[in-house]
């Protein structure tokens, strides 16, 4: 059977894929969560609200416990306050980092509506390591926010400059220094 470049991408692509994922739920049972298909069971406890728990902001910490200490040694979610949340989620929407479980998926912390798109917020969030929200970041500096974000954004300034170039053009008060 002869297969077209398509196809051949396809398959491809699936393979690839399916190496990730293997490779993830690995790493993800190595951080001691419990993986169930293509689900990981992780918790979040805080002094606030149940509801409140359930927002997932884009780089909030995981637990893989409710209650003692995770394999990294930190407290289980009970730890950090009187109310605990289970969580099943997508193991496409969650990343260890440092051996720490972080929330990489949608969240409504995170969105394009603010002065720059999705993708400057996530990777500010992701060079820090942090959960800030849209409405934080842009309350910083600009040139800061470019310089943080370049350096988690492939293409570093360069990258930023084209993702962000249509914001900006109409801001007379806003002209980058160059570097």
């Amino acid at each position: 059977m002869k297969y077209t470049e398509t196809e051949i991408e396809e398959i491809e692509g699936s393979y690839a894929k399916s190496d990730q994922t293997t490779r993830k739920k690995a790493e993800l049972k190595e951080s001691g969560a419990t993986v169930v298909g293509n689900k990981v069971l992780l918790y979040r406890g805080g002094n606030v609200s149940k509801k409140t728990l359930k927002k997932l902001r884009y780089g909030d910490y995981l637990s893989t416990v409710k209650e003692g200490l995770d394999s990294s040694g930190n407290e289980g979610a009970s730890g950090y306050g009187k109310n605990v949340v289970r969580f099943e989620l997508p193991i496409d929407d969650v990343e260890v980092v440092n051996g720490e479980i972080q929330y990489k998926g949608k969240s409504e912390s995170i969105n394009s509506s603010g002065k720059y798109p999705e993708r400057v917020y996530k990777a500010f969030n992701d060079y820090y390591g942090s959960n800030y929200i849209s409405e934080e970041i842009d309350k910083e500096d600009p040139q800061r926010v470019r310089r943080i974000a370049s350096m988690a954004l492939p293409g570093g300034k360069v990258e930023f400059d084209q993702i962000t170039k249509n914001q900006w053009e109409d801001c007379a008060h806003y002209k980058y220094k160059e570097d």
